[in-house]
């Protein structure tokens, strides 16, 4: 449905207001993150209220976490780590079929509140950590980054994204999910992680799909799955629903086409 006139205007007005606030502090954000971890993302939450008119709604959270689970699959999942927590709610369901989670998020009010959730589960392990400055310790079978990745800027992106690939186990999966409104940075962050991961036999893009009508505005989401060639998790295979396209796999051997996943970065 196109919208009227009034309601245009309206989101052309907050997105050319969120645009100016995230370019004038980029020159800041990385000082503030070496200082402070909690400093840098705050004001892109700021720049997300001020799209989305407050936080963002259960009901966005519920969906995008439902899609998640969904390109997962319902197999194990080895060691789990999360970019960007918050207080957890994504963590309580990616922690049944983990053998362990790392979630880690840079807000010091989240993360303790997170950490208070599972202060009786040892399989869940939560900490304050800011991506691309702190190192994560052993490697992983699923990452996962929700709604996380676009509040960095192209350089700082850049750099977390190198670390987390090398983090990645043979046959392990980076799953990315982004609200692309307002700036359009959730576009750019997957387009970016599809190159590189096109330019690099040991990685495989296996999946992409667009999300209609979620996020601020109901501007959309954009979900990707990035896989490292090799085996090791094999969850179970998850028929892809229409309108979900299946990415090549260029760089993966014939015993890594069996074996994995046709459908999370």
């Amino acid at each position: 449905m196109n919208e009227l006139p009034p309601a245009r205007a309206r989101r052309a007005v907050r997105n050319a207001a969120d645009r100016a606030l995230r370019l004038g502090t980029v020159p800041i954000r990385p000082a503030a993150a070496a200082v402070r971890p909690g400093l840098e993302p705050l004001v892109a939450r700021l720049s997300l209220r001020w799209q989305a008119g407050g936080p963002l709604p259960g009901e966005y959270l519920r969906t995008t976490h439902d899609e998640i689970l969904r390109v997962i699959g319902d197999g194990p999942t080895g060691r789990v780590l999360e970019i960007g927590c918050g207080e957890g709610l994504l963590t309580e369901r990616l922690a049944p079929a983990a053998d362990a989670v790392v979630a880690v998020d840079t807000a010091e009010g989240p993360v303790a509140r997170a950490a208070a959730r599972f202060h009786e589960n040892p399989q869940v392990r939560v900490e304050r950590r800011a991506l691309p400055f702190d190192r994560f310790d052993g490697t992983f079978d699923l990452i996962v980054c929700a709604d996380s990745l676009h509040h960095l800027n192209s350089a700082l992106f850049r750099r977390g994204l190198e670390r987390l690939l090398a983090r990645l186990r043979p046959g392990g999966r980076l799953v990315l999910l982004h609200h692309t409104g307002g700036t359009g940075r959730g576009d750019a962050v997957h387009h970016a992680a599809a190159v590189r991961v096109g330019a690099d036999a040991r990685f495989v893009h296996d999946r992409s799909r667009a999300l209609p009508d979620l996020g601020p505005d109901g501007s959309g989401v954009r979900l990707d799955v990035f896989r490292r060639a090799g085996t090791t998790v094999s969850p179970a295979p998850v028929r892809a629903p229409e309108g979900e396209v299946p990415r090549p796999r260029g760089g993966a051997t014939r015993q890594d086409e069996g074996r994995s996943r046709t459908t999370v970065a």
